[in-house]
């Protein structure tokens, strides 16, 4: 059993079958994973399976449990380099054992098959290319725009997120904030 924080070094060794009460960490992102169960596979020389497990203590599972167990997998899959495809989650009373499928680790597809509504707003950071000084300020000034039409039409509260994790959220909601706080 492992108690340690999941870095590259601790997943990738072969000591051990389950971890507890760890933390994984990928970029900017971070999750406080349950349980994950390190599965080794039936042919030789094949990599492992890692599979981030849920415990909840309700008897019917919601879609932000398995919204929960979804970011586990893609911060999980993101530390390994390598898809982390379903996890487990163990509730209720009885202690029912749920395996939702969680697609290709792709967590805006998840989410959009949960139902959540998902307003996209692709923005290439200007700071780390050529661009003009000019051309930088009209991009930022379009996807602020944008995202302050979006705000104003979705659903309160919203969770808005730089897709790579790399800040690019941060100015833009002091943008919203800036122009729509109380």
């Amino acid at each position: 059993m492992c108690r340690e924080a999941l870095d590259e070094r601790i997943l990738k060794s072969a000591r051990w079958r389950l971890a507890v009460d760890s933390k994984a960490s990928a970029e900017n992102l971070e999750a406080a994973i349950d349980a994950v169960e390190r599965a080794p596979r039936d042919t030789p020389g094949k990599s492992p399976q890692f599979i981030p497990i849920r415990f909840t203590f309700t008897n019917k599972l919601n879609r932000h449990d398995k919204l929960l167990l979804s970011f586990d997998a893609l911060v999980l899959s993101e530390a390994l380099g390598r898809d982390v495809d379903f996890g487990n989650i163990i509730h209720g009373d009885d202690a029912c054992y749920r395996s939702p499928p969680l697609g290709s680790g792709d967590l805006l597809a998840y989410l959009e098959s949960q139902g959540f509504v998902i307003a996209r707003h692709p923005y290439e950071n200007p700071a780390h290319n050529n661009t003009p000084s000019a051309q930088k300020r009209k991009m930022l000034e379009r996807i602020r725009e944008e995202t302050l039409r979006s705000y104003d039409q979705l659903t309160k509260p919203f969770l808005m997120q730089c897709s790579a994790g790399r800040d690019r959220s941060a100015p833009v909601a002091e943008y919203i904030y800036a122009r729509r706080a109380p």
